[in-house]
């Protein structure tokens, strides 16, 4: 997989946050949503057998976070199986390089044709 990743000139934190920042919440038992600064991402997965994947991947500079929430759920050193984008905006893909980088996971995202 190649890792030569870049966000690009504009890569920068918003100074914005949510009443539930770094709050998660189990929603089924193969559902947690978790709260990131101001935008929801979601472990999607078994407990017991460490198979799940994240469903976005937050904003700018929260890895660690992001990390941590994974350990909680499912245990220290527990790797995802991927993570999926739903699409572009920075507040969904905000820290994929660095979890890319820190599981070295596949991401997929969907692509679009413009019409133009």
């Amino acid at each position: 997989m190649d890792l030569n990743l870049y966000y690009g000139k504009d890569y920068k934190s918003i100074p914005m946050t949510s009443i539930k920042r770094s709050h998660g919440k189990e929603l089924t038992p193969d559902v947690y949503v978790y709260t990131v600064q101001f935008v929801n991402l979601y472990l999607i997965g078994d407990i017991v057998s460490d198979d799940f994947v994240i469903v976005d991947a937050g904003t700018p500079n929260k890895a660690d976070d992001i990390i941590s929430a994974v350990e909680e759920r499912f245990g220290r050193n527990s790797t995802p199986k991927a993570i999926i984008l739903t699409h572009g905006h920075f507040d969904h893909v905000g820290s994929v390089i660095e979890l890319v980088h820190h599981w070295n996971i596949p991401v997929y995202a969907h692509k679009m044709e413009l019409p133009f």
